[in-house]
């Protein structure tokens, strides 16, 4: 039965959103409660009924619906002249503003007729055969059968109900929810892929609007030249600044001269070898920048742009979330994004603005040839060695999080050190890419003594910073010794390149 509900991604349909959509993606759990009292009122004047009228749909779904015509129309699909009031309800549950863990407890009681804080299976299939007709009538797919979601039923009770009973509690069903691979895959689907939907069109529509921007003031500048002098479209520092600001006009000018001299910076360590013609500015910066270069900078920024849903142009804990959706391509736990919060939040706002995400999307890049500062390497080593996503360090994490922080000093400091042997640049570029293979070699012959001490350091900072001897490292115990950190994870580095490598 495990495969009953299970769906392929070519199997979801997402149109355009629509009004009715909206409605219901806007709509608030305070807001599914007053609809609720509006049918309890109902049902105290009429009687008990689960079927309602047009002029009842109306009186009990006004505040979701704009126009509650037009839903009741969606609903009454075979035009009877009523419709089945529970599966509104189990609609507006799933696509309300609220995570899957809050509106399962919401499906439950909505189910729960009897209010006995328990739901037998009777219940139990009728909670999902209304909750799938009302999403197939919505999206307009074909439901499982309902011997397929009898079974799924019949399933959990066999595997929650072990007192038989006859009856699952809340927190019995919110476990095997929760843990019901088919069942989440398919609310998820519904649930996650329009919460995000919409944002995403916006992103991908603010991007394009940029890029296109920026494209035509390219053009333009050719033509004007009368020849072309480089390979690629490009346009000036003070073009790709303006673009920036007449596409998002909430850009502050710190963040606009940020996101130009990322590109600049960009354009000094690639220039070479895409054809870019000559000139700098005053800083000696290059002044003419790429599509690709342009797009590679501003993609986090209008991401952030995107997700601001209040425009305060700072993000919250529930505005990064959908940032880092849109960025990752899947929906963050919500350990992971209070992780981020804490890591990036500079100024212990409690709140990330522009450039505290934008330096550290540029930065941490490769694309970009960003390359993160060491401090702030440390300042994101507790969210990037978290790999389970549950906010606290395990001695194994830790060590995890050491490795790359290390190689990654010890790469730069010989790129360093022969940048400042070679005055000419290509001879220094040559001469790096050299060094670093020999380094690489010197690392993997040394593999075996480096993961001792980077093993002994992980087990000295998980004494030094484990102050309830829990044996793993919470938050509030490691933001508090990130001096400390940054001191011994560097005096590491320097005894691995001057005693451990030849």
């Amino acid at each position: 039965m495990g495969n009953a509900l299970a769906m392929q991604p070519t199997q979801i349909i997402i149109e355009d959103d629509d009004p009715l959509m909206r409605d219901y993606k806007k709509a608030t759990v305070k807001d599914y409660h007053t609809a609720k009292d509006n049918f309890d009122t109902l049902q105290e004047t009429v009687g008990d009924k689960m079927t309602v009228t047009p002029d009842e749909f109306d009186e009990i779904f006004s505040l979701i619906c704009q126009d509650p015509s037009e839903h009741f129309a969606l609903f009454d699909c075979w035009e009877l002249g009523k419709v089945d009031v529970m599966e509104v309800f189990a609609v507006v549950i799933v696509y309300c503003k609220a995570p899957i863990e809050a509106k399962i407890p919401l499906l439950f009681d909505l189910f729960d007729f009897d209010h006995s804080q328990e739901i037998s299976q009777h219940e139990l299939v009728l909670l999902m055969l209304c909750t799938t007709r009302g999403l197939c009538k919505v999206i307009g797919l074909d439901r499982p059968g309902t011997e397929d979601l009898e079974a799924l039923a019949t399933s959990a009770f066999v595997s929650i109900d072990r007192d038989q009973s006859g009856a699952i509690s809340l927190p019995e069903f919110a476990d095997w929810a929760l843990q019901e691979p088919s069942l989440m895959v398919y609310l998820k689907r519904f649930a996650s892929t329009r919460l995000i939907y919409e944002d995403q069109l916006a992103y991908d529509a603010l991007l394009q609007h940029m890029c296109s921007s920026f494209v035509q003031f390219a053009v333009q500048a050719e033509r004007d030249a009368q020849h072309r002098q480089q390979r690629q479209l490009a346009c000036s520092a003070g073009t790709c600044r303006d673009v920036i600001t007449r596409h998002c006009p909430s850009t502050t000018a710190p963040e606009a001269d940020y996101l130009v001299r990322a590109m600049q910076e960009t354009m000094e360590r690639t220039a070479p070898s895409i054809g870019v013609g000559p000139g700098a500015d005053d800083a000696g910066l290059p002044h003419m920048v790429t599509l690709e270069v342009f797009c590679l900078v501003c993609a986090p920024y209008a991401a952030f742009v995107v997700a601001d849903d209040d425009k305060q142009h700072v993000l919250s804990l529930q505005e990064l979330l959908v940032l880092l959706w849109l960025l990752r391509g899947k929906e963050p736990s919500a350990p992971v994004v209070d992780s981020y919060m804490r890591s990036l939040d500079r100024d212990r706002s409690g709140a990330l603005s522009a450039l505290e995400w934008v330096s550290y999307a540029v930065e941490s890049d490769a694309r970009t040839g960003g390359s993160l500062s060491f401090a702030t390497q440390v300042q994101l080593l507790f969210t990037s060695a978290d790999r389970n996503g549950d906010a606290v360090l395990s001695l194994h994490e830790l060590g995890a999080g050491l490795k790359p922080i290390v190689l990654q000093a010890l790469v730069a400091d010989e790129m360093a050190r022969v940048a400042s042997a070679h005055k000419n640049q290509d001879a220094s570029a040559s001469a790096s890419a050299v060094a670093v293979l020999a380094l690489e070699k010197q690392l993997a012959e040394h593999s075996e003594t480096i993961a001792g001490l980077l093993a002994g350091l992980a087990n000295e900072l998980m004494l030094a910073l484990d102050q309830d001897a829990s044996h793993r490292i919470e938050w509030v115990e490691f933001r508090p010794q990130l001096d400390f950190l940054e001191t011994r994870v560097r005096e590491t580095t320097a005894f691995i390149r001057d005693f451990v490598l030849p």
